[in-house]
């Protein structure tokens, strides 16, 4: 029974020093979303296509896959999302 305390501690630990680590990759990667292009996610992030090419490994500029997760090279980081446009002001319900 006294093992479970230390063992606890440890896994705290470890998480604490993996976790942070973990965030801040997912924050330099974008999910391939359909209708991507590696030139459009080049273009969106910042960088060049061979680079994505180079950051992934990829045999291919020309072959990507919808949910495919890249990684953005030299640590760009992903934008904000676009804030959403705000109602039309002055407009009624259309009624019947």
């Amino acid at each position: 029974m006294r093992k479970i305390p230390g063992v606890l501690l440890i896994l705290m630990l470890v998480g604490m020093l993996v976790l942070p680590g973990l965030a801040a990759a997912a924050e330099n990667t974008v999910t391939v979303q359909y209708g991507d292009t590696l030139t459009s996610i080049a273009a969106r992030y910042g960088t060049t296509v061979d680079a994505l090419v180079a950051a992934n490994g990829l045999g291919s500029a020309n072959l990507i896959f919808v949910g495919q997760t890249l990684v953005l090279p030299g640590g760009v980081p992903a934008p904000a999302p676009a804030p959403r446009p705000a109602p039309p002001t002055g407009c009624r319900p259309a009624t019947s």
